[in-house]
């Protein structure tokens, strides 16, 4: 019941035309793991090649992402934000900080801080196995190359 109560919250107020937990965490990996092509970011992810094909379709046809040949490996396509998607982030991150706030707000800060400590616990194991690189710990924190790009 917990999944299905922060899974509605954040879509009760989503940024970017009712955007996803799954669509939003692929376009802050995008920002966060430029070096890395589109086959890698899905093996990574641990996702079903055709399952992310279509979800990165959705996000292309939203203008959020492009796919980029590599100049390394012309076979290979590497993933980018659009200017779309550069603003879609940034709104992105604002809801997920408002997100947080809701869904930790009856929560102690002692009881809070063990939360995400028990959260990273169960989650990095996975993700930096797969060499995966996130932004921070919260939205508050995270610092994307957009925030640091200039406007």
């Amino acid at each position: 019941m917990a999944q299905l109560a922060v899974y509605e919250d954040f879509l009760s107020d989503a940024p970017a035309g009712r955007i996803t937990p799954g669509h939003a965490a692929i376009v802050i990996l995008i920002d966060a793991n430029p070096e890395l092509t589109q086959q890698q970011l899905c093996e990574a992810m641990g996702v079903d090649k055709s399952t992310f094909a279509v979800t990165l379709n959705r996000l292309e046809d939203r203008g959020l992402i492009r796919r980029v040949r590599s100049d390394v490996d012309r076979r290979q396509k590497m993933l980018r934000l659009t200017t779309k998607g550069t603003r879609a982030l940034r709104a992105i991150l604002a809801h997920v900080d408002r997100h947080e706030r809701r869904v930790f707000s009856n929560l102690s800060p002692a009881e809070r801080e063990q939360l995400v400590a028990l959260l990273k616990k169960v989650g990095s194991p996975a993700s930096v196995a797969r060499g995966l690189r996130r932004t921070g710990t919260s939205a508050r924190t995270r610092r994307t190359r957009a925030d640091r790009s200039p406007t």
